[in-house]
């Protein structure tokens, strides 16, 4: 357990610039242009996984854009300036190794507000459970799963203009199942959906705020994959996977789309 103060002032450009680039000017790679209108697709879940096109490599002199449904309480990691407040983090593994248990939860609010006198509150939990059913069963071959999910809510009272409710859930699950020896069966899913009204900010070349773009989320990522692996060894190994990945916006400025793939993979970790 532990509490943090985050001056709304404090900047430090190695600790503040995002692994991702949300700017709108940064494209995806992939299906860049969707639908008969010729639509600019938005940075999905599926890009920030497989869409190197994204990354920032360099250090940002400002604080870079961020999208709230995919982090909003701390979008700069726990350097994220103007916030105050406490942090709980757990952890608990089984004696016999049938499975292990993470979880953070925490309660923060700004210092001070942005365009008002009223403040944001950011209230997350999040865990990650895994199980070894192949130790559960006492089974040679590996047979396990994982299951992670976060919930983060934010919130700012005040008048109709003031007033901010975002909701936005993460879930993810993995499983896989060694059919023949080096020879396993895997499926996992993310998801994301996010829900309610934020604020994103306009700075200028010295951080300092322009504008407040009000914005009204609705929406569902998803991404789905299924696939056959072969371990060469511990750190090398070929899958191939089919994808059905896309979005669900559910409002008039965005048309729904999903897509799908088959995938061969080498992968060597040094």
């Amino acid at each position: 357990m532990g509490y943090r103060y985050v001056d709304p002032n404090f900047r430090s450009s190695a600790a503040q610039s995002r692994r991702i680039d949300m700017a709108e000017s940064n494209l995806n790679s992939i299906y860049t242009i969707y639908s008969n209108d010729a639509v600019v697709r938005p940075i999905s879940i599926f890009d920030i996984i497989s869409d190197q096109n994204i990354f920032n490599q360099n250090i940002s002199p400002t604080l870079m854009n961020f999208n709230p449904i995919f982090s909003n309480a701390l979008p700069y990691g726990d350097a994220t300036p103007n916030r105050v407040g406490l942090f709980l983090d757990g952890f608990y593994k089984h004696k016999k190794k049938y499975f292990n248990i993470n979880f953070n939860t925490s309660f923060f609010s700004e210092v001070i507000g942005q365009g008002t006198s009223r403040k944001r509150t950011f209230l997350t939990f999040s865990q990650l459970t895994k199980v070894n059913l192949n130790e559960l069963f006492n089974q040679r071959k590996e047979f396990n799963f994982s299951l992670g999910y976060r919930n983060q809510i934010t919130n700012r009272e005040g008048d109709s203009i003031e007033r901010i409710n975002l909701n936005s859930t993460h879930i993810d699950f993995k499983i896989e199942k060694e059919l023949l020896e080096k020879v396993y069966f895997n499926f996992s899913t993310k998801r994301i959906k996010g829900i309610g009204n934020e604020y994103l900010v306009s700075r200028d070349d010295f951080d300092e705020i322009l504008t407040f773009q009000q914005v009204n989320y609705n929406r569902i990522d998803y991404l789905h994959a299924l696939g056959i692996k072969y371990q060469f060894k511990r750190d090398v190994y070929i899958d191939v996977q089919y994808n059905l990945w896309g979005s669900e916006f559910n409002i008039a400025n965005f048309n729904d789309f999903d897509f799908q793939r088959l995938l061969f993979i080498f992968s060597i970790k040094l």
